[in-house]
């Protein structure tokens, strides 16, 4: 288990693929849900070191819900019986965390009606979803829900921001936003910021959950929330070598398993909690193994040999054509932003988005004219292994197309590795139960 918590990042992208800096930082959270991700099935889009849970709209490229969940974190879809919406977007995945797991819920409302549908047929949509929500515990209800309220900070009311506001139940379900603004746009000429994207948490999480809004909106009109919930997470096994299991010498480990079975009747294990017992258990099963591997100097002997074990390969570097010309634009970026909130006038405003598109294309072309260099730097010699390594490294590391709707059948896999390579006469020297 991971005692550091669970960091959640909430986005409004605007579209995810051209994003290029931000992607870079998501490495710093545990779950990255993005709302208007722009994929559709045509889009191969996912993030090295993540498992992705996609939800594209289905009628055309735009909106669209994608979760990013450490590969390393134990997660599953949750399925909320909501399939006949056609105003709203929702979706839901459930983390594994002790002692109850953790369910978010992303929500995503279109502030453009679709043709034929009025208010009406929303409420009785957002009937059926708060009804879903007010029963589910140990819950993260985030999204854009493009409705205004003052209970999150807005300086109207809509008639949608009033009938979450009547529904909601305050005994259940708790409002992280602060008020803080978190959407820049241009209306009727006039420079306006808002709180459409929300928050909300079950009451119980309140005093255990951390929320602000970050200061760069990463090129969205958007600006990405941060949430920290204090809770145990549920790790896969992550193993950083393996051993090479045909040299060792399974007689000498049957009696390192049985010398070392008084540790499982000793106090320090019967009175530990389960998460150490199970690290006992678990480095004793270590101990044992590496001292029946032979050494390196005398293959006939036991003892800890660290040139028996077969380490696992490093990832490649990645983003190798960012260079100081793209270190440049992040920085006018941010810097226009920051004259722009303390500033606010339309001319501020034109000046940031066209600074955004600046970006957005410098990136672009730094990226192209890189690949360009690396393919005449081709010639007869070069070998196919290393043009292939280099062609990986410009995906700025994302591997191939995969999305998974739950990880969990792969942790089932990796959690009895024991049981798959002991021989079977040694498991009477386990303890019958380890927690």
């Amino acid at each position: 288990m991971d005692n550091s918590g669970l960091k959640i990042l909430q986005w409004n992208a605007r579209g995810i693929k051209c994003k290029t800096e931000a992607v870079k930082l998501f490495i710093n959270y545990d779950t990255v849900v993005i709302f208007e991700s722009f994929l559709n099935e045509h889009n191969h889009y996912t993030l090295q070191g993540f498992n992705a849970v996609r939800f594209d709209r289905a009628c055309n490229s735009k909106g669209g819900i994608l979760f990013s969940v450490k590969s390393n974190i134990m997660y599953d879809t949750l399925e909320l019986g909501l399939n006949d919406l056609e105003q709203i977007e929702i979706a839901a995945i459930t983390i594994d965390t002790y002692p109850e797991p953790t369910n978010i819920i992303a929500y995503y409302r279109s502030p453009t009606h679709k043709a034929g549908m009025s208010i009406s047929s929303w409420r009785d949509e957002w009937h059926a979803v708060i009804d879903k929500v007010n029963n589910i515990n140990q819950l993260f209800f985030l999204g854009d829900f493009n409705a205004h309220h003052p209970w999150w900070g807005s300086k109207k009311v809509c008639a949608y921001g009033q009938t979450m506001f009547d529904e909601i139940d305050v005994d259940k379900i708790a409002l992280l936003n602060d008020g803080s603004a978190i959407h820049v746009s241009l209306t009727n000429g006039m420079y306006e910021t808002s709180c459409i994207d929300l928050t909300f948490i079950s009451i119980n999480l309140l005093l255990d959950t951390q929320w602000r809004v970050l200061d760069d909106s990463w090129g969205s009109d958007h600006f990405p929330i941060e949430i920290c919930y204090n809770v145990f997470i549920q790790t896969q096994i992550k193993i950083d070598y393996r051993y090479n299991l045909k040299k060792i010498n399974w007689d000498f480990f049957n009696t390192q398993l049985a010398e070392n079975k008084y540790i499982f009747n000793g106090l320090n294990y019967l009175n530990a909690n389960a998460i150490d017992r199970y690290n006992i258990f678990i480095s004793t099963l270590d101990t044992c193994i590496r001292n029946s591997l032979p050494t390196a100097n005398n293959t006939g002997n036991q003892g800890n040999c660290t040139h028996n074990i077969k380490r696992t390969k490093k990832p490649n570097a990645r983003c190798i054509w960012w260079n100081d010309e793209c270190d440049k634009a992040i920085r006018v970026r941010r810097a226009t932003l920051k004259s722009l909130k303390y500033q606010c006038s339309l001319d501020k405003f034109i000046e940031y988005k066209k600074i955004v598109a600046t970006t957005r294309r410098t990136l672009k072309q730094v990226k192209k004219e890189s690949f360009e260099n690396f393919c005449e730097s081709i010639n007869k010699k070069t070998s196919l292994s290393k043009i292939w390594a280099k062609i990986k490294m410009f995906k700025n590391g994302f591997n191939r197309p995969i999305s998974l709707s739950s990880n969990k059948l792969a942790q089932s896999n990796a959690e009895t590795p024991f049981y798959r390579f002991v021989p079977q006469r040694t498991l009477r020297f386990c303890p019958i139960q380890t927690f």
